[in-house]
């Protein structure tokens, strides 16, 4: 999911609202589902317009530095590849936004128009939990 906040982040498919207000919340950040977005030919052209899923990679294995490393599908030596893909980000002329790494196997989900799961409903504040493992 994309929200106003430059930091992409991954949301259950299950929302629990708590104490919210149903309809807009103009004076409040919004949060926005994300798509695929080609421009042109290129490696993602077939998922162009297409919902992307919500994801947290888990590795079989009790890693703790995971990072993104950017215009090459190798690790460095000693360090695990998960999985390798394109570079994405937002498009030049809209607002900043981090680079991602798409899987080359890339999926889609049907969605809405907003790119949100319809359980989540307009203008209701998103709940949070700290999670640890």
């Amino acid at each position: 999911m994309i929200s106003q906040a430059e930091v992409q982040i991954t949301c259950t498919h299950s929302p629990q609202f708590n104490r919210s207000e149903p309809g807009q919340q103009p004076a409040r950040a919004r949060i926005y589902g994300a798509e695929y977005r080609s421009g042109g030919p290129g490696a993602i052209h077939d998922v162009h317009d297409h919902d992307t899923p919500c994801v947290m990679c888990q590795s079989r294995m009790a890693r703790v530095q995971v990072f993104m490393m950017p215009a090459t599908m190798e690790c460095p030596t000693n360090w695990t590849r998960e999985y390798a893909g394109y570079m994405a980000a937002a498009r030049w002329n809209h607002p900043r936004t981090q680079y991602v790494c798409l899987d080359q196997n890339l999926e889609t989900i049907p969605g809405t128009a907003s790119g949100l799961p319809s359980e989540y409903e307009t203008g209701h504040d998103l709940t949070c939990a700290i999670c640890t493992m």
